[in-house]
């Protein structure tokens, strides 16, 4: 689904978003990254990103900073990862995600205003197609 192009990135920032909200909600808090990342993993049931969060529990075990850890992974894209350094150099991570929710939600609506705009008149087209068919059957019975 990921590699689908349009829907593709529309999907992948609904799961960032939902991850983004989560962060910020168990940070905000005071509960522990490990066990917040634990918890979103438990809570996002979308395979490429619990994959990736079991990953990041693990380097982060080991002493790895979180941004360096997430940019392993495609699922996180730079604007993310650039934005959770800044946050962990600051020490305002929690913010951070809430920055990073707002955005991708912002990216989330404007792309699904497209989509409909898009598709409103080609379902126009279809249904007048659609009724046409069944005025032409019926004038031919």
């Amino acid at each position: 689904m990921l590699l689908v192009p349009f829907f593709g990135s529309l999907i992948r920032n609904v799961y960032l978003s939902r991850f983004s909200l989560c962060m910020y909600i168990l940070l905000r808090s005071r509960i522990p990254l490990i066990e917040s990342l634990g918890l979103v993993k438990d809570m996002i049931r979308f395979f490429p990103l619990q994959q990736a969060l079991d990953a990041i529990c693990e380097d982060i075990l080991r002493g790895i900073y979180l941004h360096k850890s997430m940019s392993k992974f495609k699922i996180f894209d730079k604007r993310m990862v650039s934005m959770v350094r800044v946050a962990e150099e600051s020490n305002k991570i929690d913010m951070i995600f809430r920055n990073l929710k707002d955005q991708y939600n912002a990216d989330i609506e404007q792309k699904t205003e497209i989509l409909g705009s898009i598709l409103e008149p080609v379902l126009i087209i279809f249904i007048g197609m659609f009724v046409g068919l069944i005025l032409v059957s019926s004038y031919i019975l």
